[in-house]
């Protein structure tokens, strides 16, 4: 009889484990899915924010008066360091573009620049998104910061901004195209593996020419000087000319033939 009590009492014990596990195992289960919750909806919450602002910013240059060339120049500039902040950076245009915070600011951008703005050679707002593109997908981590704008002539001003750009092995092969030998004879790489993984800053300047009827702007001419921080990089000019022999980046702070 004691027997069959204490087998009664050890089973009841253990579908109490069993029941208090279960119990145990919906409560976590139950906390995940409101924290997922709680997650998503904070989610929302900054991407409604970062909408009120597009939106604001959108009304305060589609509104009664044209903005300022000088409020011109900086959304551009944050439009530029946005989208090369963008999880989705690195995807082709047509997928950026894809995008609803893409998209809203590209509407934003058009009231500001002219259809056909230009940069170097370069025409419209598809291959400034290219090139954008570019940037993040070659250089690592890429910011833009503005330090000053400042009028050089009626309708031009000028930006100057620090260009931070971290040096990678895609840096190297695609835009400073490494080479892998030189007259048959393998090359001496501790240049290179003193370049890669160097964050540089590049002190940079771009001039906004507007258009004289639009108000728009209508050419972006851009100088980017690498040579300082390539030359603070290695051990000195020799190195960083060979560094920029076969570079293609231009003068103009475009990235070609890649």
């Amino acid at each position: 009889m004691e027997r069959i009590k204490a087998a009664r009492l050890t089973r009841r014990r253990e579908q109490l484990r069993a029941c208090q596990a279960r119990f145990r195992q919906k409560q976590r289960g139950l906390k995940l899915q409101e924290q997922q919750r709680m997650k998503e909806e904070i989610q929302q919450i900054r991407d409604g924010i970062k909408w009120l602002k597009l939106e604001h910013r959108s009304l305060k240059l589609r509104g009664k008066f044209k903005p300022s060339p000088f409020n011109v120049v900086s959304e551009v500039l944050h439009f530029i360091d946005t989208t090369l902040q963008s999880p989705w950076r690195v995807a082709n245009p047509e997928v950026m573009k894809s995008h609803t915070d893409t998209r809203r600011s590209l509407a934003l951008l058009q009231t500001v620049l002219t259809p056909d703005v230009a940069m170097g050679e370069l025409r419209g707002f598809d291959v400034l998104m290219e090139q954008l593109q570019r940037y993040s997908q070659y250089f690592g981590e890429p910011r833009i910061q503005l330090e000053r704008i400042e009028t050089l002539a009626p309708g031009v001003l000028r930006a100057t901004t620090t260009l931070s750009l971290t040096i990678t092995e895609t840096t190297m092969k695609s835009v400073f195209q490494l080479p892998k030998k030189t007259n048959g004879e393998e090359i001496d790489k501790s240049m290179w593996t003193r370049l890669e993984g160097k964050r540089i800053c590049c002190s940079c300047s771009i001039n906004f020419l507007f258009d004289d009827e639009s108000g728009r702007v209508e050419r972006l001419e851009l100088c980017i000087d690498l040579m300082a921080p390539l030359l603070r990089a290695v051990k000195g000019l020799g190195d960083v000319t060979e560094v920029l022999r076969n570079a293609l980046l231009t003068s103009e702070g475009v990235l070609t033939g890649i």
